[in-house]
């Protein structure tokens, strides 16, 4: 089920690429704090931010 939502959950980041640019740029300087609703700590759309931001070159 949360591979399904992590494959859904990029292919909606990729249309963010500008904002995920910022985000990585400033994360590079700076901590950055992702927020999230879910209950689960290992199973959320920051987990999934998170991620693709450490894969951008």
């Amino acid at each position: 089920m949360f591979e399904e939502f992590q494959t859904r959950y990029k292919a909606e980041l990729k249309l963010q690429t500008d904002d995920l640019k910022k985000i990585k740029l400033i994360a590079e300087k700076q901590n950055v704090t992702l927020l999230y609703s879910a209950k689960d700590t290992e199973h959320n759309n920051a987990v999934v931010i998170v991620e693709v931001l450490k894969k951008m070159k």
